[in-house]
């Protein structure tokens, strides 16, 4: 029997098939390998995320939310009057579902400068979020008495309407807001919400 040169060739093009097939992953899983085992720098942003920790569990995130939290509130202790340390704080206190917390903080810098529309609008957001539609009113006609042209108090002057059950108002309000300023964005949510309310 002899041997064809076919037979060689078709065994010589599946030797390169499976070298190009068993290569690339050898030199693949070195270098995920070489990733996984290499250290995690320890700057700022990566602190906290190596392996002796493990994943995010239940224990180090609240150690880690309690200790930020805990140097946020001495951060306020130690500036009293510093208004942007005193809102950072009440903001990460709202964030955790600690709002009453938070309430008398935003009411701190209000007591320092009653003009400011940020912390009335987290304000009547707590409020609104809480379900207290007429303290939430109480913040957004404080911020239209200071800027009477502020859309998104105006705009939320409807929606709280709206969720007191007072569909006329909101319709009003959102009309004159669609009409008025319809290039705006709070004009075009003011168009979509009457579309909403009229389906």
């Amino acid at each position: 029997m002899k041997f064809k040169p076919v037979y060689i060739y078709i065994v010589l093009i599946l030797t390169v098939v499976a070298v190009f097939i068993f290569v690339p992953k050898d030199d693949i899983s070195k270098s995920e390998a070489e990733v996984t085992d290499s250290k995690m720098p320890q700057d700022e942003i990566h602190k906290g995320l190596g392996s002796k920790e493990g994943p995010p569990s239940k224990s180090n995130v609240t150690g880690n939310i309690k200790h930020q939290m805990e140097m946020m509130k001495k951060a306020v202790e130690d500036n009293p009057n510093d208004t942007l340390v005193i809102r950072q704080y009440a903001d990460f206190l709202s964030a955790a579902h600690r709002r009453n917390e938070a309430i008398s903080l935003y009411e701190r810098i209000l007591n320092m400068n009653p003009k400011r529309s940020d912390i009335l609008f987290n304000l009547a957001f707590i409020y609104y979020d809480k379900q207290e539609f007429d303290k939430s009113k109480e913040m957004t006609d404080k911020i239209l008495k200071y800027n009477p042209d502020d859309l998104r108090a105006r705009y939320n002057i409807g929606a709280i309407a709206h969720a007191k059950g007072n569909i006329a108002e909101a319709k009003k309000v959102w009309n004159e807001l669609a009409e008025k300023h319809a290039s705006t964005e709070t004009g075009k949510l003011a168009k979509q919400s009457l579309e909403k309310l009229n389906q």
